[in-house]
């Protein structure tokens, strides 16, 4: 199946990048779930959070299966926003996959 896919152009003039992030969480306590998913939300909304003179993320998208998500990084550094996500959830034992689409 080939698809087309559009890169947008960021407020900032440069290409967007989408990733597909996937979340292991085999070594997650199942208690600490809606805790994992709580702060990937509020990982998402702080670089979705528009601010003077900052680049912000695009959307996100929760894909099919659990803990799947296609997220548009829009002009933000993608290696610093993925380091967030995993300084975020490691200390929950979640492995962070990520798929750079391009």
């Amino acid at each position: 199946m080939n698809s087309t896919k559009l890169f947008w152009p960021s407020v900032w003039g440069e290409p967007t990048m989408e990733v597909e992030i996937y979340l292991d969480l085999t070594k997650t306590d199942p208690d600490k779930l809606e805790l994992v998913e709580a702060r990937v939300r509020e990982w998402y909304a702080e670089g979705a959070a528009v601010r003077y003179d900052k680049r912000t993320f695009g959307r996100m998208t929760v894909l099919e299966g659990k803990h799947r998500y296609l997220v548009d990084l829009g002009g933000v550094d993608s290696v610093t926003a993925i380091r967030e996500l995993h300084a975020t959830l490691s200390r929950f034992g979640v492995k962070v996959f990520v798929h750079f689409l391009h």
